[in-house]
Formats: structure tokens, C-alpha cells, sequence
């Protein structure tokens, strides 16, 4: 019995320490899931913290845009009423046009008046040839100098004439000059615009491919993740749901926020885009109301000129009247010669007459067709615009779905242990970047769009 003794003290002691070093064991393994679950949820808490942040600051941007949007409003109301008053102009100018048509009219009535005064004077002449014989010698010298007046005259007339005519063609080519510049202008202007945007919208899809391999890469790196710690994931499952479910809710919530955000990108550059066809109409309407006013200064001068020399030459026939009171003793072959010479001066002068109306008509017309360039241009000019905007839509479309696809594989890779946190991390910037980038290219666009309009409406 006392031999005995000693071997059932060993064998007690021996379970004692087994037992003490079982229960070391799963207290270490408790701590370790303690552990384990408190990095958990500190991830998952810090993940709401972000998305949290990127939900205020969705919120700032939005209301950045909404009060852009506003003001964006604001100055299409603004364009809107320039528009207005560009119609209003354009209606007074065809008043004063169809004003100026009327005075023509009248000029030519004038001058139609001023030839049967000149044929009624002539009959007048006619009926008092019977005294021609008494006061030959004295009219003879009379009528010389009448004659070298009248030449001094003629002469004057002629040579005020060949100044206008230089004048009214040096001002033509002058015109014709600047029409010329100005379209070479604006075609280079518009040529340039649209190569740059090109080469914009070449950037731009270059970007995107590169960010689209960039999530690729991110996602085949996320799934190999996800495969090597798939068992520890599914231990941790159970413990991480509440957190995952949660991190759902807040990015749906900052999802619901980038649409709404982007929808309002949407509209801000719709309005912009409304704006700059409405600049560009405006600023056509001030280049065509320069234009008519232009012609009708010309006109109104050309129907100055004329009423000046329509009075001019009633002065003349109201001389030529009394002084044919005066000498009706003149000599038949004078009297002849001088009412041939009347005659031919009045034709002369209502030629001039018809001839400043069709001058004026061909302003008009002139203005009308530059007119029409103009729409033209800026239709062309709004064709280019609106083809660089489809194809950055079409560019942010591709964006949108490249940032799903990481979006996905941003998830897989919280489905993982915090082993996988790299991949993780590579994903979520690479759907940041795929965020702000296009918006980036976006503001650059719409720049580079904004800037060939005012080059456009300068040229």
C-alpha cells in the first residue's frame, strides 16, 4: 500500500496539468475570436464613417449643382428676353426698311413729275417761238454764257458722280473684303473646335479603358483573395452580417445620392448647353442687326443723296422755267438744243434715281443672305456640340459600368477575412477614381465646349 501511493499521486498530477492545459487552449482561442470579431466590427464601423463622409459630401456637391442649375435658369431667362428684344429690333428695321422702299417710291414719283414739268415747260417753249426774232443779238450772248454754266455744271455734276461711284465701290469691295474674313474665320474657328474635341473625346476613352483594366486587375486580385480566405471567411460569417448589412445600407444610400447627383449633372449641362445656343442665337441677331443697320444708314444716305439732288434739279427747272420766261425770243435751233439737253438730264437723273433704289434692294438682299450664313454656321457649329456631347455621354455610360462591375467586386471582397482588406482597398479606389475621374473629364469637356462657343460668337 505505501508503494502504491506514490504512483497515484503521479497520475493525478499528470491529469491536473492536462486538464490546465486544455483550458489555457480555449481560452486562447476565445481571446483569438474576440479578437477577431473586435477587428470585425472596427472595420465595419470605419467603412460607415466613409460612407458616411461620401454621403455629406455628395450632399455639398449636390447642392453646388442645384444652385448652378438655378443660376443657370437665371441666365436663360436672361437670354430669353435678349432674344426678345432681338426680335423687336428686327421687326423696326423692317419698319424703317419698308419706310425707305416708300421713300424711293416717292423719289421716283418725283422724278416722274419733275419730266412733265420738263415736257409742259418745253410746250411752253414751243407756243412762244413766234417772238423769237425780236431780241436775238442780246439772247445770243445770254445764251453763251447759259451754255458754259450749264457745262460748268454738267462737268461738276459728272465729276461728283465718278466720286460717289468710286466711293460706293471701294465701300463694296471693303465689305465683300470683311464677309470673306469673316466666314474664313469662323470656319477655321469651328474646324479647330472640333478637332479638339476629338481629341478630347480620344483622352477621354483612353482614361476609361485604363481605369476599366484597372478594375479588372482589382477584381481578378479581390476573387484570388476571397479563394485563399474563403474558410476563415465563412467562420467569421455569422459575426460579420450585421456589420455587412449595415455597410449595404449606407451604400445604397451614397448609390440613391450619386444618381441623384448625376441626374443633376444631367440637367446643369442641358442648361448649358440651352445657354450657348441662345448666345450663339443672340450674338447672330446682333451681327445681323448690324448688318441692317448698316443698310439702312447706306440707304437712308442713298435716299438723302437722291432727295438732295431731286431738289437740286427742281431748283434747276425752276431756273430753267424763268429763264425760258425770260428768252422766249431764243433762237429755234437753241430752244432745240436746250430742251433736248433737259430732257436728257432728266432721264439722266431718274436713271441715277432707279439705279440708288436698286442698290438699296441689293443691300437688303445682301444683308438677308448674310444672314442666312450666319444661321447657318451656328446650326453647324450646334451639330459639332451636340455630337461631342453624345459621345461623352456614351463615354460616361461606359464609366458607369465599369464602376458596377468594381462595385461588385468591392462586395466580394468585404465578403472576405480582413486578409483581404489589400484587395479590398485596391477596388475602392479604383470605383473612387472611376468616380471622380470622368467628372473631371466632364468639366473639361463642357470648358473645351463653352470655349469654342465664345470663339465662334467673337469670330
Amino acid at each position: 500500500m505505501a508503494a502504491a501511493t506514490p504512483d497515484a499521486r503521479g497520475l493525478g498530477a499528470t491529469d491536473a496539468s492536462g486538464a490546465a492545459s486544455m483550458g489555457g487552449s480555449e481560452r486562447r482561442i476565445r481571446d483569438l475570436l474576440v479578437r477577431k470579431d473586435d477587428e470585425l466590427q472596427a472595420i465595419g464601423e470605419q467603412r460607415v464613417a466613409v460612407l458616411e463622409q461620401l454621403v455629406r459630401e455628395r450632399d455639398q456637391a449636390l447642392s453646388g449643382l442645384r444652385s448652378q442649375l438655378d443660376e443657370l435658369k437665371r441666365d436663360f431667362m436672361f437670354n430669353l428676353g435678349l432674344l426678345r428684344e432681338r426680335d423687336e429690333a428686327l421687326d423696326e428695321l423692317e419698319t424703317s426698311a419698308q419706310g425707305l422702299r416708300r421713300a424711293v417710291a416717292a423719289a421716283r414719283s418725283e422724278a416722274e413729275d419733275a419730266r412733265k414739268a420738263a415736257e409742259a415747260a418745253s410746250a411752253a417753249a414751243r407756243r412762244s417761238e413766234a417772238a423769237k426774232d425780236e431780241a436775238a443779238a442780246e439772247q445770243e450772248a445770254r445764251l453763251r454764257s447759259l451754255r458754259q454754266a450749264m457745262a460748268e455744271a454738267r462737268s461738276a455734276a459728272e465729276e461728283e458722280e465718278r466720286s460717289w461711284a468710286r466711293r460706293l465701290a471701294h465701300a463694296e469691295e471693303e465689305l465683300a473684303e470683311a464677309k470673306r474674313a469673316g466666314a474664313a474665320a469662323v470656319e477655321r474657328r469651328a474646324e479647330a473646335v472640333k478637332a479638339e474635341a476629338e481629341t478630347e473625346a480620344r483622352k477621354l476613352r483612353r482614361e476609361v479603358e485604363e481605369e476599366a483594366e484597372a478594375a479588372r486587375r482589382a477584381e481578378a486580385k479581390a476573387a484570388r483573395a476571397e479563394a485563399s480566405y474563403r474558410e476563415e471567411a465563412e467562420e467569421a460569417r455569422a459575426d460579420a452580417r450585421g456589420a455587412r448589412d449595415r455597410m449595404e445600407e449606407a451604400r445604397q444610400a451614397a448609390e440613391r445620392a450619386l444618381a441623384e447627383a448625376e441626374a443633376a449633372r444631367a440637367e446643369a449641362d442641358e442648361a448649358e448647353a440651352a445657354r450657348s445656343e441662345a448666345e450663339a442665337e443672340a450674338e447672330a441677331a446682333r451681327s445681323e442687326a448690324g448688318a441692317a443697320a448698316r443698310a439702312r444708314q447706306a440707304a437712308e444716305a442713298a435716299a438723302r443723296e437722291a432727295a438732295d439732288r431731286s431738289a437740286s434739279l427742281a431748283r434747276q427747272l425752276e431756273q430753267q422755267r424763268e429763264a425760258t420766261a425770260e428768252q422766249v425770243a431764243l433762237a429755234e435751233a437753241a430752244k432745240d438744243a436746250q430742251h433736248a439737253d433737259h430732257r436728257a438730264r432728266w432721264e439722266a437723273t431718274a436713271a441715277r434715281l432707279e439705279a440708288r433704289a436698286d442698290e438699296a434692294e441689293a443691300a437688303t438682299e445682301t444683308s438677308e443672305a448674310a444672314r442666312a450664313e450666319a444661321e447657318a454656321l451656328a446650326s453647324r457649329v450646334r451639330d459639332a456640340a451636340a455630337e461631342t456631347l453624345e459621345r461623352l455621354e456614351a463615354a460616361l455610360a461606359q464609366r458607369d459600368e465599369w464602376r458596377g462591375k468594381a462595385q461588385d467586386a468591392e462586395r466580394a471582397a468585404a465578403r472576405a477575412a480582413p486578409g483581404a482588406r489589400a484587395g479590398a482597398e485596391a477596388v475602392a479606389v479604383a470605383s473612387r477614381r472611376l468616380g471622380e475621374e470622368p467628372a473631371c473629364q466632364t468639366t473639361r469637356w463642357r470648358q473645351l465646349v463653352g470655349r469654342g462657343t465664345r470663339e465662334t460668337q467673337q469670330s
